[in-house]
């Protein structure tokens, strides 16, 4: 299984969609979309996605 890590600091600026797992610690301007592993969303001081995070 693979799983990427958004590291705290970092942000992305658009929708992400992914084929494998997330960990979020950053800031995502958009929407996260999964398809397969796990999508884990960090505390609220650490990461903010100010739309969806979605498992398909």
């Amino acid at each position: 299984m693979t799983i990427s890590v958004l590291q705290q600091g970092l942000s992305i600026h658009g929708h992400m969609a992914l084929d494998h797992g997330l960990t979020c610690l950053g800031l995502v301007d958009g929407g996260i979309t999964a398809s397969n592993g796990l999508l884990h969303i960090g505390p609220g001081e650490w990461s903010v996605v100010p739309s969806r995070a979605t498992m398909s």
